[in-house]
């Protein structure tokens, strides 16, 4: 019902954040082909069962599933996910310096990376992140799930940095 919601206010871009293939199936079926669907799950399964239910995931036409393991730095399992699936793998916002997200590019460990500007230090390191990103070819999507200056920062970093697909933001509960 919130996913049909969202999409009938006309967002083409929802976010879940379930652990299940139930409840995904039933957001993809209310929200069509479309909509893009991103699932994060807050990373709550070791490499094999993120593997497991990556592959059960596949059907549903997911834009990224987003830290898919615990924990999260663990990026040589994460590659091994990125490795074992089409879908693409999202990580970083548990990330909170420039040389974290050199080590997740270089395991290939993500084709989506998510620097939280009030996590990294600010608009300077985010920046940096954002280069590192370009340079080796992995999507920049700001981890925002913020209000007031940590979403207001997120636009300003945003609007000067291209190629950005997303922004992240509360729709409301």
């Amino acid at each position: 019902r919130a996913a049909a919601a969202m999409a009938e206010h006309g967002y083409t871009a929802i976010k879940l954040h379930q652990t299940d293939v139930a409840s995904v199936a039933a957001a993809r079926e209310a929200v069509g082909a479309g909509v893009e669907l991103m699932l994060d799950t807050n990373c709550p399964w070791t490499v094999e069962e993120a593997v497991r239910m990556a592959r059960r995931l596949e059907p549903y036409a997911l834009r990224w599933l987003e830290e898919p393991v615990w924990p999260p730095e663990d990026y040589a399992g994460l590659a091994r996910v990125r490795a074992a699936t089409t879908t693409s793998i999202a990580s970083g916002e548990n990330e909170a310096t420039l040389f974290g997200f050199r080590e997740l590019v270089q395991a290939g460990a993500a084709d989506v990376v998510q620097p939280s500007v009030t996590k990294v230090g600010g608009l300077l390191e985010w920046k940096k992140i954002a280069t590192l990103a370009t340079a080796a070819g992995v999507t920049l999507v700001p981890h925002s799930y913020y209000f007031g200056p940590g979403l207001a920062a997120t636009l300003h970093a945003v609007a000067s940095t291209p190629g950005v697909p997303y922004i992240e933001f509360g729709a409301g509960e």
